[in-house]
């Protein structure tokens, strides 16, 4: 992956931070020492600039962070705690929750919502995606298969701020092979990873934090831009 070359550096906007998808976690829960901000990205003539969140340690030294979304900071109207996230792609504004159970104050699904189930025939269905992980060859599906079963654990809670949509990058960045959103639900549901909502366009799974799928990011063997 080439370096980014960086045309300016701003501060953060007051009332937003920097959320981290693949640890669920703000940032500045994280790694409190580090500065998070916003950089402008040349995109050289091959795409439109674009700013990414951008971090910098004690040292001055500075990374784009990669599966990071800027998220505007909700405290919760109960208990005054600072709410965390649900963060799902298709769902704008993201969804801010409280553990003292206060009921969401962003979204509600809408019975339409509720009553349009994303699997048909016992296949994954998405809209605008007509591409199957059945209609691979059988090469391909052994190969996705045998890499999905190495790479999640489950659990038997859901792992939210982490969907279908992001995970397909991973495997596409690891082993090579791109697959569109449908095709990666199809092939999660065929290895017995069910979706906590089947009404989602973007799957979120029960999947734990320490499946070695995460450690492929973390150890940057996977460096992509969702």
């Amino acid at each position: 992956m080439k370096d980014l070359k960086i045309k300016s550096i701003t501060n953060i906007p007051v009332g937003f931070t920097v959320y981290n998808m693949i640890d669920d976690e703000f940032y500045e829960d994280i790694d409190p020492d580090w500065a998070y901000l916003l950089a402008l990205v040349d995109g050289e003539g091959e795409v439109d600039d674009y700013i990414v969140p951008y971090s910098v340690d004690q040292f001055g030294v500075g990374m784009a962070v990669p599966l990071a979304r800027l998220i505007a900071i909700k405290h919760c109207p109960k208990c005054g705690a600072k709410m965390k996230l649900k963060y799902k792609v298709s769902n704008i504004p993201a969804e801010h929750y409280c553990n003292c159970k206060t009921e969401n104050i962003h979204i509600k699904k809408t019975q339409e919502r509720r009553n349009k189930i994303m699997i048909k025939d016992g296949k994954a269905f998405t809209k605008n995606d007509e591409n199957y992980f059945e209609d691979l060859s059988k090469e391909k599906q052994d190969e996705i298969c045998q890499w999905i079963k190495e790479n999640f654990i489950q659990r038997k809670t859901p792992l939210y701020g982490r969907t279908s949509y992001g995970l397909k990058h991973i495997l596409t960045a690891n082993i090579g092979l791109y697959l569109t959103n449908n095709e990666f639900k199809g092939a999660m549901l065929k290895c017995g990873f069910n979706p906590v909502d089947d009404t989602e366009q973007n799957w979120t799974y029960c999947i734990s934090k320490k499946s070695p799928v995460f450690d492929l990011w973390r150890q940057g063997s996977c460096k992509f831009r969702e």
